[in-house]
């Protein structure tokens, strides 16, 4: 977890939303609706929209891989996050 994302001025959600994928991360889990849904406290448009706040700032970054419909997500280094401009 890197203390930056407290000082961003992102939504209480995205903040959130990023503790539980470090936390995630950190259980060695993977990232993805399927493992983050069923632990999230909020409603399913709220966790939509951290993920794509955090995306937006390149803290979190989605895959698809070729032939699935799945979604995966990836937490970047501190050094890769951009502001949203």
């Amino acid at each position: 977890m890197n203390q930056k994302i407290f000082t961003m001025g992102l939504s209480t959600e995205a903040v959130s939303l990023y503790l539980l994928c470090c936390s995630l991360a950190n259980d060695g889990r993977g990232l993805s609706w399927e493992t983050i849904a069923p632990i999230w406290n909020n409603t399913p448009a709220k966790l939509t929209a951290g993920l794509k706040e955090l995306g937006s700032f390149n803290i979190l970054v989605s895959q698809k891989k070729a032939g699935s419909a799945d979604t995966t997500y990836s937490l970047t280094p501190e050094k890769d996050w951009s502001p949203n401009d």
